[in-house]
């Protein structure tokens, strides 16, 4: 184990990169959404369609040993949490190959550096991230801010190798392309952290798998699903019954039982990167190790508006949280920025508070609190 340590400043060409991957976003968030509604918000630049934001807690593990029981996993708890499930790209039907992410919102964390009872950790169904460096990212949101198939590929191609073989982002490539994929339910993914966060006097990644597992059946019905929407596509006629079918998977799951996933914690090594986003750490040199179980409560009645609304508006970052778990590297010091603009941009633009939830707080009182 190694004492973990980052500059917490970024570098001129990642500033000025930073600067630009703002503008850019906040361009096309004004474009996409000149007058938001309650029914058609200003929508997040990434992960803007969400299949539930559910709640949940965390149980952290009894008698951890040194170094693991550190910061928010030194408290058995339980916490309350939310957890709100996404696709990573667009606004897109859930039949559309896509990485998917699980945000933890963790209530009653006393103490956090942001001056607010929460934790926030956010989790990628892939192991690393596209780009290296703020710097390396640049490009990517004008790039993808296209419409039309054929455009977007050769948009994003031209991103990862344009005309100068020795800046080719060939691992980049190849880690997006990794990213995307079919999923037949939120509920059995495997959710990376993918950036590292101090863990006390170390670093950790962290990673949430799923006790449930899915079925042979689940998957005959997902490819059966794919070819009929693939065909009705040809057509123009894509299957919108199906549009949301991540939601239905997780709704129809929840109404009769909770689901569970065991939290887990990779500790940093000697030798692995603690700054290079598309580098993952081996698990040979460092196996994750259980820290908590995060259950899924069941719901029987899901209010499906209320929930839509409280995870549209909630705000997730990975600064909301305990200075034992700070973020770290350059795409986290960006990621406070970039995170940050867009947030107060979107609640701006949606004509509602921003504000974390409170414990004990129901989604139907944040919303009455947060709206005008």
């Amino acid at each position: 184990m190694t004492t973990a340590s980052t500059a917490h400043t970024l570098g001129s060409a990642d500033q000025a990169a930073v600067d630009a991957i703002v503008a850019t976003l906040v361009h096309h968030l004004r474009k996409e959404h000149p007058r938001p509604s309650r029914d058609e918000p200003a929508r997040r630049d990434a992960h803007p369609k969400h299949h539930g934001c559910v709640a949940a807690t965390l149980e952290i593990e009894r008698d951890l040993p040194e170094p693991y029981g550190q910061g928010l996993f030194a408290t058995p708890g339980p916490y309350r949490a939310w957890v709100r499930f996404s696709n990573a790209f667009k606004v897109r039907h859930d039949l559309e190959r896509d990485a998917r992410g699980m945000a933890l919102k963790i209530m009653g964390v006393k103490g956090a550096a942001s001056g607010e009872d929460t934790q926030d950790f956010l989790l990628v169904t892939h192991k690393v991230f596209f780009a290296r460096t703020p710097a390396d990212f640049v490009d990517f949101p004008a790039a993808v801010a296209v419409r039309g198939f054929l455009r977007l590929a050769s948009r994003t191609i031209g991103f990862f190798f344009g005309l100068r073989p020795f800046r080719f982002k060939l691992r980049g490539f190849i880690a997006l392309q990794r990213s995307l994929n079919w999923s037949t339910s939120p509920l059995v993914r495997t959710y990376f952290s993918q950036t590292p966060y101090r863990y006390g006097r170390s670093a950790a990644k962290l990673r949430a798998r799923p006790q449930q597992r899915g079925s042979p059946f689940q998957w005959l019905r997902l490819w059966i699903k794919l070819a009929v929407h693939w065909f009705t596509s040809l057509f123009g006629r894509p299957m919108t019954r199906w549009e949301n079918s991540l939601r239905d998977e997780l709704l129809e799951y929840l109404r009769t039982r909770e689901a569970r996933f065991d939290l887990e914690v990779q500790l940093h090594r000697d030798g692995m990167p603690l700054d290079d986003a598309v580098v993952a750490w081996s698990t040979g040199q460092s196996p994750y190790r259980k820290v908590a179980t995060l259950r899924i409560l069941k719901e029987p009645h899901p209010d499906i508006a209320t929930m839509t609304a409280f995870g549209e508006h909630l705000s997730f970052t990975p600064w909301h949280g305990l200075a034992a778990h700070e973020p770290l590297g350059s795409i986290n010091l960006a990621r406070r920025r970039v995170y940050d603009a867009i947030s107060s941009l979107r609640h701006q633009l949606n004509r509602v508070s921003r504000r974390e939830p409170r414990a004990g707080e129901s989604p139907r009182d944040y919303l009455n609190d947060i709206e005008p």
